[in-house]
């Protein structure tokens, strides 16, 4: 991921991770909450820091940089 120039995706947790696995599928916010135990708040929580620590602008971004990521997270 370093050498791709996506070293910020080495900062994310597993719980971070999780979540961005779900936004490249297209699920909402309350799904996600669904499935992982969680309220829509967290869940829209998690989003805003996992865009901070990947340095995007909004969440149409997020998702492409995620199509990106995923492929290469363990």
């Amino acid at each position: 991921l370093q050498q791709l120039g996506l070293g910020a995706a080495l900062s994310l947790t597993q719980r971070e991770t999780d979540i961005l696995r779900f936004l490249t599928n297209g699920f909402p916010a309350s799904y996600i909450g669904e499935e992982l135990h969680l309220s829509k708040r967290t869940v829209e929580n998690y989003i805003s820091t996992i865009k901070d620590k990947l340095d995007c602008d909004c969440k149409v971004a997020l998702i492409k940089k995620a199509h990106q990521i995923v492929p290469f997270l363990p």
